[in-house]
C-alpha cells in the first residue's frame, strides 16, 4: 500500500486497501494537480466575495467551486473503516476548533482596519451553531465537511454497499425538496451545523469516493480531445451566461444559501467544471512557475478560508485596487496560518514535555 502526502484542509494519507497503486505515475506529481487545483478553487473563493466583482462572477463561480471541495474530500477519503463516532472527535479537533482561532484572528483583523475591537455574543453563539447562522462567509463549510464525512461514514459502516447509493439518491433528492418548498423557513431558521446541507454535499463527497479511479486517470495524463471537449462546453455555458448578464441566469446553485433547484445541473454543470478545474490544473504543471504558486496555495486554504473575508473588507476600505487587494489578501492569510501552525507545534511540544515531566 502506498502513501501519498498529507494535504491539510483535506484528510488524505494513503490510497484505499482495496485500490491497487498506479505504478505508472509518482504519487508526488498526482498530488501536486489536486494542490494546484485546491490553489485554484481558493482562489476563486475569494474571488467571489470580493466585492469588485460582479454579481454574475459571483454566480458562476459558485456554480462548482463549493462542490468541487467536496468532490476533492471525497478522491482522498480513507477512513472507510474506522468508526463513525470516533472519525467525528477527530474531524471536530482537526477543523472545528482551528475556526475559533481564525475568529479572534478575525476579530483582531477589524480592531487594526477599524480601530474597534467588536464582540458581538449573537455572531459567537450564532458561529456555534454553524451552517447557515455561521456568521462569516465560509465558516459554514467546516461543519457541514465534519457532518458530510460522518453521515457517508455511517452509510458505509451499517448499509449493505447496493443500498449505499439509493441512500445517496434519496438524500439529493431530499435536498432538492428542501431547496424548493422550505429554504426560506431553513434560511431563517437555520439547522445547526447546517445538516441539511449534508443532503447535497454528501452527494458531492459520494463522486469523490467513487470514482476516484477514473478522476486519477483524468489527471494523470492529458487528453487533448476530451481536455478540448470539457473546456470548450464550460467556456460556452460561460459564454451564454455573460450575454444574457444579470437579468436571467441559465443556473443558479449556491450550498449555503440553498439555491439548488435541479437535480439534474446540479450534477452535470459542477462535474463539469470540476474536471475542467482538474484539467488546468495538470496543464499548469507544464509552467513550472504556476505550478508552484497554486500548489503553494492549495496547500495553504485554511488561513485564506477564514480569514480573507475580512482583509477584503478592509483593504477595500483603504480604497485598494482588486488586483493588490486579492494577492495582499491570500498573502498575508498564508503568513497567518503559517504563524498559527508553528505556535501549535510549539505549544503541542510543551503539552508533551509538561506531560513527561510530571508523568501525567
Amino acid at each position: 500500500m502506498e502513501k501519498e502526502p498529507a494535504i491539510e484542509l483535506i484528510d488524505i494519507n494513503e490510497i484505499p486497501l482495496n485500490e491497487k497503486p498506479d505504478r505508472k505515475v509518482k504519487p508526488e506529481g498526482r498530488t501536486k494537480v489536486y494542490d494546484v487545483a485546491r490553489g485554484i478553487l481558493i482562489l476563486l473563493v475569494v474571488i467571489g466575495h470580493s466585492t469588485d466583482v460582479s454579481e454574475i462572477w459571483q454566480v458562476m463561480i459558485y456554480w462548482f467551486h463549493m462542490p468541487a471541495f467536496f468532490i476533492l474530500s471525497g478522491i482522498f477519503f480513507k477512513d472507510r473503516r474506522e468508526n463513525p463516532f470516533l472519525l467525528f472527535l477527530k474531524l471536530v479537533r482537526k477543523y472545528w476548533i482551528p475556526l475559533w482561532i481564525y475568529y479572534f484572528l478575525t476579530l483582531l483583523t477589524v480592531k487594526i482596519g477599524t480601530g474597534d475591537f467588536v464582540f458581538s455574543q449573537k455572531d459567537f453563539w450564532d458561529n456555534v451553531r454553524g451552517g447557515r447562522a455561521a456568521t462569516g462567509s465560509v465558516y459554514w463549510f467546516p461543519t457541514v465537511l465534519i457532518l458530510t464525512v460522518f453521515l457517508y461514514t455511517l452509510l458505509e459502516r451499517y448499509f449493505k454497499p447496493g443500498f449505499v447509493f439509493p441512500a445517496i439518491l434519496l438524500l439529493y433528492a431530499a435536498a432538492h425538496y428542501e431547496s424548493v418548498f422550505l429554504v426560506p423557513d431553513s434560511y431563517e431558521k437555520p439547522v445547526i451545523w447546517g445538516a441539511d446541507i449534508v443532503l447535497i454535499s454528501v452527494f458531492y463527497f459520494f463522486i469523490g469516493v467513487r470514482l476516484r479511479k477514473t478522476i486519477r486517470k483524468w489527471t494523470d495524463r492529458i487528453n487533448p480531445v476530451l481536455y478540448s471537449v470539457v473546456f470548450l462546453t464550460s467556456a460556452l455555458l460561460l459564454f451564454l451566461q455573460l450575454r444574457l448578464g444579470d437579468k436571467r441566469f441559465i443556473y443558479v446553485l449556491n450550498m449555503k444559501t440553498g439555491k439548488y433547484t435541479d437535480m439534474i445541473l446540479d450534477f452535470v454543470i459542477p462535474a463539469l467544471f470540476t474536471a475542467a478545474v482538474f484539467a488546468l490544473s495538470k496543464l499548469l504543471q507544464k509552467f513550472k512557475p504556476a505550478e508552484c504558486i497554486f500548489s503553494f496555495i492549495g496547500r495553504h486554504t485554511i488561513g485564506i478560508m477564514y480569514l480573507h473575508v475580512s482583509l477584503l473588507a478592509m483593504f477595500s476600505a483603504a480604497d485598494l485596487k482588486p488586483q493588490i487587494n486579492i494577492p495582499v489578501t491570500v498573502t498575508i492569510s498564508i503568513l497567518a496560518e503559517l504563524v498559527v501552525n508553528k505556535a501549535g507545534a510549539m505549544l503541542s511540544d510543551l503539552f508533551s514535555f509538561l506531560r513527561r515531566y510530571f508523568k501525567v
